[in-house]
């Protein structure tokens, strides 16, 4: 997923990947290699789009963002979607240097503007282009692409590919390995982690142990 963000980031934020090949340029220009013609075309370009640097992340006006932390002082949760709306590059460490608008909870279509600092950012908030099955719970999506590869093998499980499709509302693509996706729905979760100890047999047997059950 962090490798799928950056390459939707900079189709979506070209300004990113032109940014990314000037540090790949200036590096070699410490280094004293060579430049190819496409390095001094990154060099003499000029950055218009605001953006905050991380070591492992770069946040660009009108990048989509997920919040991965429940928030409660600023009102944001866990797994919620939102669209940087601007900037401030040259805030201090202390200061807001970001702010997220996020869809509010009511019906009205309104949105609520959350800001931050850079620790709260790099701490708080990922790219949203792409999200794992295991982030999406509990969300729902007009349009969902699934990759399934047989790279990561230990995850081809039904539940996950059940969890997956069904964050879906209109339409749920799946790019891949047919044999991985054979693998993945023939898989069942119990013969990954064993069968679960529940003694729902139990109760539904002897229901009139149920009351003293929930009372206990």
């Amino acid at each position: 997923t962090a490798r799928l963000n950056m390459m939707i980031q900079e189709q979506y934020n070209p300004e990113v990947a032109l940014f990314r090949g000037q540090e790949m340029a200036r590096e070699k220009q410490k280094k004293c290699l060579p430049l190819t013609a496409e390095d001094e075309a990154f060099l003499r370009a000029r950055i218009k789009t605001s953006m905050i640097i991380g070591k492992e992340c770069i946040f660009a006006e009108g990048d989509k963002v997920m919040q991965v932390v429940n928030n409660y002082t600023k009102s944001v949760f866990n797994g919620e979607v939102g669209v940087v709306q601007e900037i401030f590059p040259l805030a201090k460490k202390e200061d807001i240097c970001i702010i997220i608008s996020y869809p509010s909870d009511d019906d009205t279509g309104g949105e609520h503007a959350v800001g931050y600092t850079r620790e709260e950012l790099f701490s708080q908030v990922v790219l949203a282009y792409a999200c794992t099955i295991h982030k999406s719970q509990g969300s729902e999506y007009p349009y969902v692409i699934i990759p399934i590869m047989p790279t990561f093998s230990i995850m081809l499980q039904r539940k996950l590919i059940y969890t997956g499709i069904t964050r879906g509302k209109k339409l749920v693509v799946m790019v891949g390995n047919k044999e991985s996706f054979r693998q993945a729905i023939s898989n069942h979760f119990r013969t990954v982690v064993g069968s679960r100890h529940t003694k729902l047999k139990y109760w539904l047997s002897h229901p009139d142990d149920v009351g003293v059950a929930i009372a206990a």
